[in-house]
């Protein structure tokens, strides 16, 4: 199911400002993200990921639709601009729904299913140990895969 609810934050700052793509779609949803995140775009056999400052005119955003169905709108601007305020979520299905987008959780590694994969023990370990406390930064278990990232996977697979 896309829409699940949030187990904990990969990375999460209130106060940074950072550079994002604004990405707007001809039905108006616009959804504004991190040009290392990926997006999920509706393709032949359902969805494929780019990272978000691949996005061009043209391609096909998954938008939120009626109830669990998903809408197809063309993409018809893109930009760059800064924006306040950093948070990458975690949800059970490795997806979530950003200013009425589809979206990946992911960031970094140009595969959805690969990252959600990596991540298998944070969502564990998230839903097995609720708490309330909100830490800020980037979890030390993404911080850790990334950096072993580095290492192991080829470079056509990683954000530039």
């Amino acid at each position: 199911m896309i829409f699940s609810e949030v187990l904990t934050f990969m990375d999460r700052d209130p106060n940074a400002t950072r550079q994002f793509m604004e990405i707007t779609a001809e039905n108006g949803v616009t959804i504004t993200t991190t040009p290392s995140h990926l997006l999920l775009l509706a393709a032949a056999d359902g969805w494929r990921e780019s990272f978000a400052v691949n996005i061009k005119l043209g391609d096909v955003l998954l938008t939120r639709g009626t109830g669990s169905v998903m809408r197809p709108s063309k993409v018809v601007h893109t930009r760059m601009v800064r924006r306040r305020g950093v948070f990458a979520p975690l949800t059970k299905a490795g997806t979530i729904i950003v200013d009425d987008a589809l979206a990946s959780c992911y960031a970094l590694v140009r595969s959805h299913s690969l990252a959600h994969a990596a991540m298998a023990p944070l969502r564990w370990l998230a839903s097995w140990s609720k708490t309330e406390e909100m830490p800020r930064g980037v979890h030390w278990y993404a911080n850790a895969l990334y950096s072993f990232g580095d290492y192991v996977l080829p470079s056509t697979y990683k954000y530039r």
